[in-house]
């Protein structure tokens, strides 16, 4: 039997079949010629980005923010010329105003939609594959508000350019009316008739 001298073996010369196991165990990395990990540049950059993105939405919310603050002062305003009866003759008509309040409420829908799904993503978790599933739901939503609105637009236009031939003819006939008129007046002063007691020279 062979008596343990106490001398370990460094690394280098436990042989081949150690360096092997020994590289096994390491995990891969891909560097540069400087030593620097690539894949954590790659997350660098990633996170900049994503940075980035989240700052021009923090942007764009805090406009909303104020722009839904505004909105609705202007809506206050209304309600409470309206509870007066203080309202301007150049108000939208009801058509109009109607017209205006379906396009904007479903664009605000729209945008609560996008964000309450950003926000529920962001906490569940967003699986890659979902991704362009909801790009193309956004794209043919936006498509179809967008039909929409072009078709009552036509149909407002429509509505409009009957009125407007409405009101033209009616102009048409009154002018015609008040020809006929100043016409009558101007024979009955040129040519007034006599009564036959009267014996008045004209």
């Amino acid at each position: 039997m062979f008596k343990n001298s106490g001398v370990s073996l460094r690394p280098q010369d436990r042989g081949p079949a150690a360096k092997k196991a020994s590289r096994r165990r390491e995990p891969r990395r891909h560097t540069v010629s400087n030593g620097i990990d690539y894949n954590m540049i790659k997350r660098l950059k990633l996170l900049e980005q994503e940075k980035d993105f989240l700052l021009q939405g923090l942007d764009v919310v805090e406009r909303a923010r104020n722009w839904y603050l505004q909105q609705i002062s202007n809506v206050n305003d209304k309600l409470d010329r309206v509870s007066k009866w203080d309202i301007p003759h150049s108000e939208y008509s009801m058509d109009a105003q109607h017209e205006r309040l379906n396009f904007q409420m479903t664009r605000i829908s729209e945008v609560n939609q996008h964000l309450n799904a950003l926000m529920e993503t962001s906490e569940k978790g967003f699986p890659i594959h979902m991704n362009l599933a909801v790009h193309q739901r956004s794209i043919y939503s936006a498509q179809k508000t967008a039909t929409q609105t072009i078709q009552r637009l036509k149909n407002q236009n429509h509505a409009l350019t009957e009125e407007i031939a409405k009101k033209s003819e009616l102009i048409t006939q009154l002018e015609t009316e008040k020809s006929a008129l100043i016409r009558e007046l101007f024979h009955a002063r040129t040519y007034p008739k006599k009564e036959p007691n009267d014996t008045t020279l004209w």
